[in-house]
């Protein structure tokens, strides 16, 4: 394990003060990674969400290790948090560069990555390091917003662009949006006519398209904005959108998908916004669902290789 230290600390990490609830720092024998990725350098309304990866961590003592959405229980034995990185706040091609070069890390060593933003816009640079280890990657997001301009204030790397920006990767792949309320007449009819594009919809959605993929056996990225939610479930994030799933909702969707089981190799939660957040609503929810995206992750690194 000393080796994998090692080449951890080349990486641009920060040191975790607060491992996430059960996770442990040693790689070794470890399926599912952690690792934070707090920019919120195109953040357009509420700044904050760089804060979001700490405070996911420090709440996550206030649950418990097991979930009884899945019957299973996170273990350090499994789960690694390898910490931050530490991502310039005014550079964002830099910092996608970033999180790309950490993440294609933790991936060559057959490692699954959960990331913890951060604004949308991360997720880009998580999508470009698994789709050039697996050239079919499938992207799910669950989001309010449709994230679909090509540009955003004359920026093309932007938490607007994220999704369009990552479906073009590899030259192009697809993209599956779930719970979409918000966006552009444009970015609508563009949706539409590409299929994939389930607007506002929640649980039963997810629960099919787990099983569709399943079946498929293709590699998924699942990303989750937390603005899925309605603001009256996550108030802390930087764009709220009233009309959204409620967090039993979410929860359930997701832990549908422990029956079916895709082949889910990487993941995210992003736009937790703790300086906007109320007794930390958000952060609480968000930890929740870190604990079951992680249980999702170990159970696919178990079936699927």
């Amino acid at each position: 394990m000393a080796e994998d230290n090692r080449e951890v600390t080349n990486l641009p990490f920060l040191r975790v003060v607060t491992p996430f609830l059960a996770a442990g720092t040693d790689l070794t024998g470890a399926h599912v990674a952690l690792i934070g990725a707090p920019f919120d350098g195109t953040t357009s309304f509420r700044p904050g969400t760089r804060f979001g990866p700490e405070r996911i961590r420090s709440v996550s003592y206030g649950l418990e290790t097991y979930s009884p959405l899945q019957d299973a229980e996170l273990s350090p034995s499994w789960l690694a948090d390898v910490g931050d990185l530490e991502l310039p706040l005014n550079d964002t091609a830099r910092a996608l560069e970033m999180i790309e070069e950490a993440v294609a890390w933790l991936a060559a060593r057959g490692l699954r990555p959960l990331l913890l933003g951060g604004e949308h816009t991360v997720t880009v640079g998580a999508v470009r390091a698994l789709a050039g280890r697996y050239p079919d990657l499938v992207v799910v997001q669950l989001d309010a917003h449709a994230d679909w301009r090509d540009e955003y204030d004359g920026d093309r790397l932007s938490h607007a662009t994220t999704v369009r920006r990552a479906s073009e990767v590899g030259g192009g792949r697809r993209v599956i949006q779930i719970g979409i309320r918000s966006g552009t007449r444009q970015e609508f009819q563009e949706a539409a006519a590409r299929g994939d594009f389930y607007p506002g919809v929640g649980p039963a959605v997810m629960e099919e398209v787990g099983k569709s993929l399943a079946a498929a056996g293709v590699p998924v990225y699942l990303t989750i904005d937390i603005d899925v939610l309605d603001p009256a479930f996550a108030p802390g994030t930087g764009t709220p959108e009233p009309g959204g799933w409620t967090s039993g909702e979410l929860l359930v969707g997701v832990a549908s998908w422990a029956r079916s089981l895709p082949r889910l190799v990487g993941a995210d939660l992003v736009e937790v916004s703790p300086p906007v957040d109320v007794s930390d609503i958000t952060s609480i929810i968000g930890s929740k669902l870190v604990r079951e995206l992680a249980l999702l992750l170990y159970q696919a690194s178990l079936r699927w290789q």
